[in-house]
C-alpha cells in the first residue's frame, strides 16, 4: 500500500545506531556508515549464515586512528583506482580505509597535511571523477594560515605514481603543494610566493 504519514514502519536491522552526519557509503552490495559517537566505523551486510543483516566493527584494529583524530565529521568515497573511503576528522586531519571485501581487506591510514595543527586543517572533502573517467579525485578545502594570514584552498590528492619501470622517477611528485612548470627556458621563475 501507499506510504502515508499514519502507515509508516521503520524497522531497525542492527543495534548499531548510526551518526546524523557523515551519511552512509554505499560501497558494493555494503553500507558502511559511522556510529553515533563518530569514532568506529561499521559495515553492514546480508550475511547468508545468519539469514538477515549483520553490522560488523571495521575499525576494531586501528580503533585509535579516529579517536585520536576526534571522530568522523565527513566521508567520501574513492572508487577508482583502490576502494578508498576517506574521513574528515574533528581535528582537520585525514584517516582513510582501502576497502575490498572479497579480499577480506580493510586497512587503515592516516593522513595529515603539511602544516599540521591549527596552520593546516581540512575542512571539507569530495570525491569527483577525472575528467577522463579513469580515476575518481579527492578534493579538500584547507584553510591554511600562512605568515599569519589564514587563507582557504580548494587542494586535490595527486594520483598514485606507476612508474614505467622500476628505475624510472619521471612524473614523481609527493607535495603538500605544488606547481608544476614544464618546458621552462627563463632563469628565474617568480609568482610561486604562495607555496612558500
Amino acid at each position: 500500500e501507499p506510504i502515508t504519514p499514519s502507515n509508516i514502519s521503520v524497522t531497525p536491522h542492527t543495534s548499531h545506531g548510526s551518526a546524523a552526519r557523515p551519511r552512509p557509503t554505499r560501497v558494493g552490495s555494503s553500507i558502511i556508515f559511522t556510529d553515533r559517537p563518530g569514532k568506529r566505523v561499521r559495515e553492514v551486510s546480508y550475511s547468508y549464515q545468519e539469514d538477515g543483516l549483520v553490522s560488523r566493527d571495521t575499525t576494531h584494529i586501528s580503533e585509535h586512528i579516529l579517536r585520536d583524530g576526534g571522530g568522523v565529521i565527513e566521508t567520501a568515497y574513492q572508487q577508482e583506482p583502490n576502494n578508498i573511503l576517506w574521513f574528515l576528522l574533528t581535528d582537520g586531519t585525514l584517516a582513510a580505509m582501502t576497502w575490498n571485501k572479497e579480499q577480506e581487506v580493510a586497512a587503515w591510514h592516516r593522513h595529515i597535511i603539511a602544516g599540521g595543527g591549527a596552520d593546516a586543517v581540512v575542512e571539507s572533502i569530495a570525491c569527483v571523477p577525472s575528467a577522463d573517467s579513469s580515476r575518481d579525485d579527492l578534493y579538500l578545502i584547507v584553510k591554511r594560515t600562512i605568515n599569519g594570514a589564514t587563507q582557504r584552498w580548494v587542494e586535490m590528492m595527486e594520483e598514485d605514481f606507476y612508474p614505467t619501470s622500476a628505475s624510472t622517477k619521471t612524473g614523481m611528485r609527493f607535495l603538500d603543494g605544488g606547481r608544476l612548470i614544464e618546458n621552462f627556458t627563463g632563469t628565474v621563475i617568480t609568482g610561486l610566493t604562495h607555496l612558500e
